[in-house]
């Protein structure tokens, strides 16, 4: 809920509360002090990094299973899919694969290799995608010479097309 503040001239004015803005507007709220260009590059930066992570965490879309599922990618899914790639290389597991989750934990199967490696496929082209993104974001805000040029730059998620 908006907050209502008193102006110096004795108007009224409404500030947003901290869940309706974004990360460098709540930065600055902070500390009020926070005007010059590398604070607004700072405050924006951290933006970028939380929309990123945010992206991170939704997952990506693989039709590895022979229907568009979302999939983790959070450190702990990066390990499970490279662990379940090292176990069948090991021989410790084999296809087909029934005990693999999509990101709400629903098992999927995956029923040759090819489908694992649609998936690994699809997982890099979506980090990947991902990580240029944010690098080139940032790097926008890096060499931007006004705030205005700094609060211009948002974050969208980076384009990576599912494999059919």
């Amino acid at each position: 809920m908006p907050e209502r503040v008193s102006l110096p001239n004795g108007a009224h004015a409404y500030r947003p509360s901290p869940s309706e803005m974004t990360a460098a507007e709540q930065f600055m709220l902070l500390d009020p002090s926070i005007n010059t260009l590398a604070d607004f590059q700072q405050a924006k930066i951290a933006e970028l990094q939380e929309g990123y992570a945010a992206t991170i965490a939704g997952g990506f879309t693989s039709n590895a299973t022979g229907t568009a599922t979302v999939f983790g990618w959070e450190q702990l899914d990066q390990a499970h899919l490279s662990q379940l790639q090292a176990a069948i290389n090991q021989s410790i597991e084999t296809f087909p694969v029934t005990d693999y989750a999509d990101i709400y934990g629903n098992l999927v199967t995956l029923t040759a290799q090819a489908n694992l490696t649609q998936l690994e496929t699809d997982a890099n082209n979506f980090a990947w995608a991902n990580i240029k993104q944010i690098r080139a974001l940032v790097g926008q805000v890096r060499v931007a010479t006004t705030i205005a040029e700094v609060q211009a730059v948002g974050w969208s998620p980076g384009n990576y097309t599912p494999q059919a």
